[in-house]
């Protein structure tokens, strides 16, 4: 088995780019590809320790809208963050002065102090155990799932490495790594 991997927030062509194997976070969209799901994570509201120092921590979610929020140019429907008011889920839009179209870049806006993000744990949880970022909002979390799916392309002929892989990263995403 040879692995290599190619970092993107991009949904790739995976035949055309010839990658047996993609992980996907997030709803997956309807497509003839295979996909097993290997475990689930949330998003979580952060930012770093010395924005909250020059701009304050808000304290609910409306508070978010005298806030720079690092916005995703490229999946606008992200920007919508789901919190949970007054006993149901409801969606605030967020706006920022800073958009992104990469998960990376998003995350080292955040650690620099440049404004607030909504990112996963997996993303997140090592700059949280760090100190980097501070988790905030925790009161109001929706706690809304975000599956994360092993996706692969179907073929008559499926080559044994790839539910082998499949198998492995289940074994390793069970319990979730990131935890905090």
């Amino acid at each position: 088995m040879q692995l290599e991997l190619l970092p993107t927030d991009r949904v790739i062509d995976m035949v055309e780019e010839g990658v047996d194997i993609a992980i996907r976070i997030g709803r997956l969209a309807d497509s003839s590809f295979m996909a097993r799901k290997i475990g689930e994570d949330k998003r979580l509201v952060c930012a770093a320790p010395s924005y909250l120092a020059r701009h304050g921590t808000p304290r609910k979610p409306q508070d978010l809208a005298r806030h720079i929020c690092i916005l995703l140019r490229d999946r606008t429907y992200l920007n919508r963050w789901e919190f949970r008011l007054d006993g149901e889920v409801r969606e605030v839009e967020v706006t920022g002065r800073i958009g992104v179209n990469e998960g990376e870049a998003h995350l080292q806006f955040a650690l620099r102090g440049m404004g607030i993000v909504r990112l996963t744990r997996l993303t997140v949880a090592q700059a949280i155990r760090e100190g980097r970022l501070v988790s905030l909002l925790e009161d109001f979390s929706a706690d809304q799932p975000v599956p994360i799916h092993a996706v692969y392309p179907h073929r008559r002929h499926l080559a044994p490495k790839v539910p082998a892989f499949v198998n492995f990263l289940l074994e390793k995403f069970t319990p979730p790594p990131w935890e905090i």
